[in-house]
């Protein structure tokens, strides 16, 4: 029998062919000592004895043999997988564009004359609050994406560019930027305090 310095300490056995370890029992669900008779220990130790393993489940591989014609006929196959999926993203992207320029276009269409010459000019646009009557600037520009983080500065009654704190609150992610904004412009004009209620407020 094969013996080895770490069986030796971890059995706390001088004996290389029995032991009294209680880990060595446990593990191998046995009462008495573990000598050479023993399968388990045996065959983990056997300096004679070659240990072979199988894997019933296990199948050689065979490389596939394929002719040029199955060849040229599978990467034609995935170059039109490439051009369909390039396609489809470009679609998509036309779609995208098309959305933001009718929701921009719906949107200036309901900016009266002198809120479409600030946000011309200045990339926002004010609106009164319909209870408060308070006034709200709302920013962004027009080729922007996405609608910006706390746009909308709340001002102070007496003074259009001075700022008391900001808020933001706005529709799903992915709805057109010009949508937002409508969307920011007529829940402050017709429904203030349910406006006020589900935006984040910001410090200026």
């Amino acid at each position: 029998m094969a013996t080895t310095v770490i069986w030796d300490g971890w059995c706390g056995a001088t004996d290389t062919t029995t032991c009294t370890s209680n880990a060595w029992y446990e593990w191998n669900d046995s009462t008495t000592d573990c000598t050479t008779n023993d399968t388990t220990w045996v065959t983990w130790t056997s300096a004679t004895e070659t240990i072979t393993l199988e894997c019933r489940d296990a199948t050689p591989y065979q490389a596939e043999s394929l002719s040029q014609e199955e060849i040229d006929r599978r990467h034609a196959e995935q170059q039109q997988r490439i051009t369909n999926a390039r396609q489809a993203s470009e679609q998509a992207e036309k779609e995208r564009v098309a959305a933001r320029k009718r929701a921009m276009k719906l949107l200036l269409t309901n900016l009266t004359k002198k809120q479409k010459n600030q946000f011309d000019k200045h990339q926002f646009f004010i609106v009164q609050g319909g209870k408060s009557k308070r006034k709200y600037r709302i920013r962004s520009h027009k080729n922007a994406v996405s609608i910006p983080m706390a746009n909308i500065d709340v001002l102070h009654h007496d003074n259009d560019n001075d700022v008391d704190h900001r808020i933001c609150f706005h529709l799903s992610y992915g709805i057109p930027l010009g949508d937002q904004l409508l969307a920011q412009k007529l829940m402050l004009e017709h429904d203030e305090d349910k406006a006020i209620e589900v935006s984040n407020r910001h410090a200026a």
